[in-house]
């Protein structure tokens, strides 16, 4: 499947397993969306400054088959 750009807002962050977030965001084009961040929970993540809530973000993405991307 091919990459898709928003810009978004970030709703909740959700922790899972030890280094993975779910994020659930509202973005301009498409909605309401969840999103893994793999690695998002590391301490040395590029992402983790940039995941707070209610922080305005640019995002690309790639859709999963079923439901959540990533």
């Amino acid at each position: 499947m091919s990459e898709r750009t928003d810009e978004a807002l970030l709703l909740r962050r959700i922790p899972y397993k030890d280094t993975s977030l779910i994020l659930h965001l509202l973005t301009r084009q498409h909605g309401r969306i969840a999103l893994m961040a793999r690695g998002g929970r590391r301490v040395k993540s590029p992402l983790r400054a940039s995941l707070a809530p209610l922080h305005r973000l640019e995002l690309i993405w790639k859709p999963g088959r079923t439901g959540m991307g990533t």
